[in-house]
């Protein structure tokens, strides 16, 4: 992925300061993303808002990517929740990522024609991309991995957020184990 990308994500982390991004956005071309996770076969309105951005900033000069999670449907995501998501068979996570992703070019396509008739002519500076995370994440090995990731993560902040603390805490309950 586009350097710019991480530098986007860095710079509305560290600056909330709408004033700072807005002169940022002038000023630059930046690059952001939206990761969209294969869970079902096509898109809900919970990916609306994220997406309209994508075109926003991408119909304004910026690179957009569109992320399909195809390896880290494989792995879950228990954002917010006391549980993992149930496990699917992988032929249906393949299918719904297939699907997903084929319509999330589809949608790329309507944007444009959209843009074309507001005005908005793609240049040839302007980027837009879709991209599966799985293209790079399934040639990792556990080493890898570690290397890249590892040193920036020290597993007592980890247990310390509530992604990881509450479910570990009912499993621990659960199971009558001191924890």
């Amino acid at each position: 992925m586009d350097s710019s990308c991480t530098t986007t994500a860095r710079l509305t982390r560290k600056n909330s300061d709408r004033n700072v991004l807005n002169k940022v956005l002038q000023t630059k071309q930046v690059g952001v993303y939206a990761g969209i996770d294969p869970t079902a076969p096509s898109l809900h309105l919970g990916h609306l808002l994220p997406i309209m951005v994508l075109f926003w900033l991408y119909n304004h000069g910026h690179h957009a990517v569109s992320l399909v999670g195809g390896a880290t449907a494989r792995v879950g995501d228990p954002s917010g929740r006391l549980t993992s998501r149930e496990r699917t068979q992988s032929s249906v996570q393949e299918a719904n990522f297939q699907a997903l992703y084929k319509e999330v070019g589809r949608v790329w396509k309507n944007a444009a024609t959209y843009g074309e008739r507001h005005g908005y002519v793609a240049k040839p500076s302007w980027k837009k991309t879709l991209l599966d995370n799985a293209d790079w994440l399934l040639k990792l090995n556990v080493v890898s991995f570690l290397q890249m990731l590892g040193s920036g993560m020290r597993v007592g902040t980890m247990l310390g957020r509530d992604t990881y603390v509450s479910p570990f805490a009912v499993t621990c309950h659960a199971r009558r184990l001191w924890c």
